[in-house]
């Protein structure tokens, strides 16, 4: 293990997965989630495509993962020491932390790295968002292929608090997931809308801090499920470490922003021509900073395409520029639309 270790890990939900991960950031690698219940040819291909070195895994899933290397089960019988495996100092800011591989629905999947930069930046502007204490409870709702999950790990462990894991079925949007709620005293969730949708109305009192992501969040259910807790529309990229803007809503706002951009983050609406659209007109969403990663593993090209030069960067955005080599900062191009407002 060392700085630029891929390590996969492909466990089922539980404190294995969490372990796992934790232990892959401290010892300065970087863990590359394997969904054991993806096709077999898709795990072959993030396991090569990746150059993972190392995999970590459980008895009963060994052999799930097509891997000539070395396998590492973390429910075998004979533990490995602490002592036996030589240490690797601290990781810096620009070490890589994990490779998330897109779905691939719009053609080969791409594997997203993002270094231990964008990662404590997210980590801070989570801080800044929700004040976390020791006794929050947080729900891992998504899959640990998913981005999502980091945050929910993070928001939890990095701050003294517990992360609910739960098995799949006890997720099942609908009655399944309110009593998982309910019976674990979650204090704070991260959940698509669909899902909330059909929760029903409990009032979940213990429920103090919920976010909505993935999804256009409607303005009815915000007005349900901001009443009596803090209610966060969050809105990002794989590519820019997660999350990087957000909204605070309240009951009777009207249809949802999706916010401001978190600290040390850029975001502007532009043109093809990356000019500043006037308000009103449509345009592409650039987000920039520190939560920019390095690109995708082993395409140069597409890299180029998505994560242009920031032309409205500053010297501050120096250190994301050289994971790039872009002049003023890079910035990730998302490849949607949004209207330019005034700030």
């Amino acid at each position: 293990m060392g700085p630029e270790t891929v390590v996969g890990i492909c466990v089922e939900r539980g404190p294995d997965l969490v372990r796992a991960a934790v232990a892959v950031l401290r010892s300065g690698g970087a863990f590359l989630p394997l969904d054991p219940h993806h096709p077999t040819d898709r795990l072959a291909f993030m396991a090569e495509d990746s150059g993972m070195r190392v995999l970590l895994t459980q008895q009963a899933l060994d052999g799930t993962v097509p891997f000539d290397g070395p396998v590492l089960l973390l429910d075998a019988d004979t533990p490995i020491e602490a002592s036996d495996v030589p240490g690797t100092g601290e990781p810096d800011a620009d070490t890589l932390a994990y490779i998330i591989y897109t779905s691939g629905s719009t053609g080969t999947p791409k594997g997203v790295a993002i270094p231990h930069r964008g990662l404590s930046n997210m980590l801070e502007g989570q801080r800044d968002l929700v004040r976390p204490t020791p006794e929050d409870r947080v729900l891992q709702f998504a899959s640990f292929g998913f981005d999502a999950s980091i945050l929910e790990l993070t928001w939890s462990l990095a701050n003294g608090g517990r992360l609910v894991t739960a098995p799949k079925d006890a997720l099942r949007p609908g009655p399944d997931l309110a009593r998982t709620l309910r019976e674990h005293h979650v204090t704070g969730a991260m959940l698509p809308p669909s899902a909330l949708a059909v929760l029903g109305e409990d009032d979940f009192p213990e429920l103090r801090v919920l976010q909505v992501a993935g999804e256009a969040c409607p303005a009815e259910l915000a007005d349900v499920w901001a009443r009596g807790r803090r209610f966060h529309n969050v809105y990002g990229l794989t590519e820019t470490s997660v999350w990087s803007v957000a909204a605070e809503l309240t009951p009777g706002q009207g249809r949802p922003p999706i916010g401001t951009p978190i600290r040390n983050t850029r975001i502007h609406v532009l043109d093809e021509d990356l000019q500043p659209v006037p308000a009103g007109v449509p345009g592409e969403i650039h987000l920039g900073g520190q939560a920019v990663g390095r690109g995708y593993l082993g395409r140069p090209a597409l890299t180029a395409a998505t994560y242009v030069p920031d032309p409205y960067g500053t010297p501050a955005s120096a250190c994301a520029a050289r994971a790039t080599s872009a002049p003023t900062g890079p910035t990730a191009r998302w490849n949607g639309s949004a209207a330019a407002t005034p700030r």
